[in-house]
């Protein structure tokens, strides 16, 4: 909610109804334009105080990060499951029993977990362990937003001393970016680094010395020599994409490495509306070019890649929902060397790189959840129901925009480069997961209209997008071509006159009326009510 131009409302709830947050105005910031591991650093560097405020852009996922001179000292959420006795009930140190009786014995003058010493419940180490572990996972949630908002209120912190816990930095760091799911965030933070030259940083947060880095990250790191780039760091690696990635964006966040160009944090308050979509800013490939054989490559690819939100598991992994493990192990690896990035190395296939990433993610996700007893019989107990399975219904609606998002973006992408039928598929399923987004409906409306038989499709996503967008002249007129080329001339006048009115900049839009007008009885301004002078 924006007040004025740079100051919006940020508003959280705090963790008890006792304890609600006061509004207050703060300058914000977008977290698309500065993610929060960056942030942090930063703070870290500048040894500052206070308080890191975080929101989701659904509004309802909100941190709260306590930080004393620039070390992370407590944190709280407003997410049920991140209180203090749902965990220990879920872990089973305390039961609904004990922590119902505890929450009615709470005042104002003692908090929850000095009721649980006092009643023997559990002892002080033990509650220290669960508290501060529930700390670092309320801090690291926060690493994987890509949007919302957040701002820094600077100030001493008042904690109590039984609230201020120890994380090592640098260490705390490292496993926080190493437990990113989030690998559309991951990839957009080190695009910008992939053909940069990376060396030793001069001025690291903490000394390298200090991260616990396995055998593995500790061989990719030795590697940094300040004349190789991001990219050729990643192939004498011996890692794989992923972990390496995690790796160096940490390095690069606590400043252990840096880049030519190193990231520059802006702390502006921008609400900017996202960057029109254009040819230039696409990697091209010459499909025109490609052989049957190259265009069937990205087909599987592309049809392996959408199947990730509209599959089970044991069907992304193309065995039965009766495998035997050796069925599974022998399919898991068969598609693990058929999508993986280093065998799907042409170049033919390159701008589709991430979604092999994505795939082989997936693959990991699926044989992991299958191969446990116990991950498979909750997951089968998930997906256990009456009517066929739809993956979108299991996730969260911020998740499904966010996917939406990037599945509308490829499918623009595939406009722009003529391939119509890669454009349909990615189109479709983007409005599958956001039905009531006037962009991709449109854009998918004019895909449609380029195939003659798929006319009616066309026209029903027309029809929705003006009901969604009653100005959105472009729309009208496309519909008026539909209704043109069926003979349903009055149809088409009507959304011309419409078309006009909200694109008067058209001039395709007054030809094509003026043709209409001229077949009937009535003249051009006639259309609009207006009289012959």
């Amino acid at each position: 909610m924006l007040h004025g131009k740079y100051v919006s409302l940020f508003y959280l709830k705090l963790l008890s109804p006792e304890s609600a947050m006061e509004i207050k105005e703060f300058e914000t910031q977008e977290i698309k334009n500065s993610k929060i591991p960056w942030v942090i650093s930063d703070i870290h560097r500048n040894r500052k105080s206070g308080i890191l405020h975080v929101m989701g852009s659904n509004k309802k996922f909100g941190r709260r990060i306590y930080i004393q001179k620039g070390e992370l000292r407590f944190a709280l959420s407003n997410q049920e499951s991140d209180r203090l006795g749902r965990t220990l009930v879920e872990q089973g140190i305390i039961t609904e029993s004990q922590f119902t009786k505890t929450i009615l014995k709470l005042d104002k003058k003692k908090r929850f977990g000095q009721y649980l010493l006092e009643q023997n419940l559990l002892d002080e180490t033990r509650l220290n362990q669960v508290i501060k572990s529930q700390i670092s996972n309320i801090i690291m949630s926060t690493f994987d937003l890509d949007s919302g908002l957040f701002f820094f209120e600077e100030r001493e912190l008042n904690l109590p001393p039984d609230l201020q816990h120890d994380f090592p930095f640098g260490p705390f760091m490292l496993e926080g970016i190493r437990n990113l799911r989030n690998l559309f965030l991951l990839y957009e933070e080190l695009e910008e680094f992939q053909e940069q030259k990376i060396a030793m940083g001069k001025y690291p947060l903490v000394p390298v010395e200090k991260l616990p880095l396995n055998p593995q990250e500790a061989y990719a790191f030795s590697r940094v020599d300040g004349f190789s780039t991001l990219s050729q760091l990643e192939k004498i690696s011996r890692m794989e994409k992923d972990p390496f990635s995690k790796l160096m964006l940490a390095l690069l966040c606590l400043g252990v490495v840096e880049a030519e160009r190193q990231k520059v944090l802006e702390f502006v308050n921008r609400f900017d509306k996202p960057e029109k979509l254009t040819s230039e800013a696409l990697p091209t490939i010459a499909l025109a070019h490609l052989t049957k054989q190259q265009t069937q490559d990205r087909e599987k690819v592309i049809k392996k890649y959408l199947e990730i939100q509209s599959k089970t598991y044991w069907e992304f992994l193309e065995v039965g929902s009766k495998f035997t493990s050796e069925e599974l192990r022998s399919t898991f690896i068969k598609l693990n060397k058929k999508f993986h990035p280093d065998t799907c190395n042409a170049e033919h296939l390159q701008d589709l790189r991430s979604h092999l990433n994505q795939i082989i993610s997936h693959l990991n996700l699926a044989f992991n959840t299958l191969n446990d007893p116990n991950t498979r019989r909750t997951y089968i107990q998930k997906t256990n129901q009456k009517e066929p399975l739809d993956q979108h219904n299991l996730m969260n609606k911020e998740d499904r925009l966010k996917l939406a998002e990037e599945t509308y973006k490829m499918g623009r992408r595939f406009m722009l480069q003529e391939e119509l039928f890669n454009a349909y598929r990615y189109l479709e399923q983007a409005q599958r997961l956001s039905p009531n987004d006037s962009r991709i409906l449109f854009d998918l409306a004019m895909v449609e209209m380029r195939n003659p038989k798929w006319q009616a499709k066309a026209r029903a996503h027309l029809l929705k997008v003006i009901e969604l967008a009653p100005t959105h002249g472009k729309a009208h007129f496309a519909l008026a071509q539909i209704y043109m080329e069926s003979n349903a001339k009055s149809q088409a006048v009507n959304h011309l006159k419409q078309a006009a009115e909200y694109d008067p900049a058209n001039e395709e839009i007054f030809v094509l009326l003026e043709q209409l007008t001229q077949q009937g009885k009535g003249s051009f301004l006639d259309l609009f009510g207006k009289k012959k002078t």
